[in-house]
């Protein structure tokens, strides 16, 4: 019996491809990590099966993709194995997983959220902390240090030196990536969610009126042509948040749950839940374009803003993706590769960057 969520959405992907359209590179990333929530999930459940999946779908259509590891979890992990053996057999369960979808031939590369440096384990459970959200909110020589630490593990780890990097929270404005990229490699960054705001005490990036393709930079807030640096921005679209929740509950009603089994507590959730709707009420609301299982049926419609540039990237977690929304992500793929469309990784964006210049 067909998903109806899936055969909404295949209506909606007939209706966008009817008319001639000229073919798109598209990048699939993943931000590989687990939950930074009153729960954190397993392993197992977060990162393995989906990407389980994942994989087997890549091979499939013969397609590859670009995985952002968060380092710093797999930096503290391997820093607290020594005591604790359940953490040793999550480094190592991690580690071979990574090492995995790199054989295949998928472009893993450097994504850090810097709560992990001190968040704490007491043998059975983490506890996060949110005083350190971004790498600007760690004194800059202890940053660059963990920073330089966090990346020579995954490069141990992956067998490469790896030359892209994505921010925790998409928050990078306010530490010196300049020097860091310089210092550590670091030719592309990904971090950018084009045209959006947010301030607030964990998250800190304004990318309002940055270019929706890919520019070069020296620093992140203005395109320049001479910049030593390459953008890869994410691909967004603006909703007003009634039309966001009509469409989101007629597409996305039903289904089956994500793979990952953290996230915050329920009793904290329906406490916040009036405080968030008051939060986005006076502003619009910013999607991705995603496999994530709950915004994965906007996908089509972010993407139709970037025709334009013959070039989109997707964002998607192991952790929020659910058998449904790969279900999706399997046909999407399917389709785009039919209409012409082809997938890259970022280790191929200097293709795009010199047609562009030309």
């Amino acid at each position: 019996m067909t998903c109806p969520i899936l055969s909404n959405q295949r209506r909606l992907q007939r209706s966008l491809f009817h008319s001639k359209r000229k073919s798109m590179d598209l990048q699939i990333t993943l931000d590989y990590e687990i939950f930074l929530n009153d729960r954190v999930g397993t392993v197992e459940n977060s990162l393995l099966k989906p990407m389980d999946r994942i994989l087997e779908i890549c091979r499939k259509h013969g397609i590859k993709i670009t995985v952002f590891v968060d380092s710093s979890y797999l930096y503290r992990l391997n820093e607290l194995s020594t005591n604790y053996p359940a953490l040793r057999d999550d480094f190592e369960k991690v580690s071979n997983n990574i090492k995995r979808v790199v054989s295949e031939g998928h472009d893993v590369q450097l994504h850090i959220h810097p709560q992990w440096y001190y968040c704490t384990y007491d043998g059975n459970d983490w506890t996060m902390d949110w005083e350190h959200y971004k790498l600007s909110d760690t004194p800059e020589e202890q940053a660059m240090e963990l920073f330089k630490k966090s990346k020579d593990l995954l490069d141990s780890v992956v067998g490469y030196k790896t030359t892209a990097f994505r921010a925790g929270g998409y928050s990078i404005q306010q530490f010196d990536y300049a020097r860091c990229f310089r210092e550590n490699g670091i030719k592309y960054d990904s971090s950018v969610l084009s045209d959006c705001r947010l301030l607030t005490d964990t998250h800190y990036y304004d990318y309002k009126g940055l270019p929706k393709r890919i520019y070069k930079f020296s620093k992140i807030e203005k395109e320049d042509s001479e910049g030593e640096f390459i953008e890869v921005p994410i691909a967004t679209r603006q909703y007003n948040f009634f039309r966001y929740v009509f469409l989101k509950k007629k597409r996305q009603s039903g289904g089956l749950p994500k793979y990952g089994d953290g996230g915050d507590n329920p009793e904290r959730l329906r406490s916040d839940r009036f405080d968030k709707i008051r939060q986005y009420l006076g502003r619009p609301m910013n999607v991705s374009a995603t496999f994530d299982w709950y915004t994965y049926g906007f996908i089509e419609e972010v993407l139709e803003k970037y025709k334009p540039y013959g070039y989109a990237t997707i964002i998607s977690h192991p952790k929020n993706v659910s058998p449904t929304s790969l279900e999706f992500m399997d046909s999407f793929i399917g389709r785009h590769l039919s209409a012409g469309d082809n997938f890259i990784t970022i280790s191929q964006i200097n293709k795009l960057v010199y047609r562009w210049e030309k």
